[in-house]
């Protein structure tokens, strides 16, 4: 969802009709079986201005809101906040703990997606060096009294990594495998909330399915993933939309069988009802994921 969208003003009461359109895809998430993570797609940002890095309390805010009002369910996940970047990386550790401790403070024990620093790169995670600063390693030592959360991290196989262009030309096995030994040695798990593929033989065969068996291989820390984009508010060109309703046909597009064999059961059917229940309303909600990032656990 968009910040500006939910809470039109910073402290602010939640915007009713705003509000119910992200009730009425939640609800059509969960009525499929799956998990509706719902992420604040905003980059620690505010009509796309960084917030001060002195004063959390925009930020937990809004998530003491969302938390009485999505209230223990084990289905309904929360993503503090997609991809921050050009910031530091301690700002990042303290405005995520001061907002866990005020979900946690309201007594919901839903599940908790933590983003990293650096657009929450896979492969900078375990960094020794960080490109962006303190290696996101440091956020391993968030408390959170449920014990329950998880760390999100996203993956584009273009050669700048970058998800703007449907080729697929890199993957970096070594820091992949990094990031992996890391959620080993702190007894932590993360969830791919990103990853897209051209629909093109070489994305779905030598990276998405390689990749994806991966994950299937080391479910001891990584939960499932979310696969970017689907949604009718991207255009019918878009090079990674898997919705049927921007032209793709579900029933040929091989990103698509793929995603469903890699899942805890075949979802191809699924992701084209739940897709197709997001109409032109959904495009005000800015979900960006079509799915409402529908959980695929592995």
């Amino acid at each position: 969802f968009k910040w500006e969208k939910l809470q039109p003003c910073l402290r602010c009461d939640l915007d009713v009709n705003f509000l119910s359109l992200l009730d009425r895809a939640v609800k059509n998430v969960l009525s499929t079986g799956s998990i509706a993570l719902i992420d604040c797609h905003n980059y620690f940002r505010y009509n796309d201005t960084l917030l001060s890095s002195t004063d959390p309390g925009p930020y937990t805010n809004l998530w003491y809101r969302l938390a009485q009002h999505y209230t223990n369910n084990d289905r309904i996940w929360f993503g503090l906040m997609n991809e921050p970047h050009d910031m530091t990386t301690e700002m990042v550790f303290n405005f995520h703990q001061q907002a866990i401790w005020t979900i946690r403070s309201t007594g919901n024990l839903n599940k908790i997606v933590i983003s990293g620093n650096g657009w929450d790169g896979l492969t900078h995670w375990a960094d020794t060096v960080a490109y962006y600063g303190t290696p996101n390693s440091k956020l391993a030592l968030m408390d959170d009294t449920a014990n329950n959360h998880v760390y999100e991290m996203h993956i584009y196989f273009d050669t700048a990594g970058s998800g703007a262009y449907g080729t697929c030309d890199d993957i970096d096995w070594n820091k992949i495998q990094a990031t992996t030994d890391w959620l080993r040695s702190v007894g932590k798990k993360a969830i791919i909330t990103e990853f897209g593929l051209g629909n093109n033989d070489n994305c779905v065969t030598n990276f998405g399915e390689v990749f994806l068996k991966y994950l299937s291989s080391n479910q001891d820390v990584y939960d499932g993933y979310t696969y970017w984009a689907a949604g009718t508010c991207w255009p019918n060109n878009y090079v990674f939309t898997v919705d049927p309703n921007n032209a793709v046909s579900i029933g040929n597009d091989h990103r698509v069988q793929l995603l469903s064999n890699y899942s805890a059961h075949s979802r191809s059917n699924e992701i084209s009802q739940s897709n197709s229940a997001f109409q032109t309303n959904y495009c005000n909600v800015s979900l960006t994921v079509a799915v409402l990032y529908i959980v695929l656990v592995l």
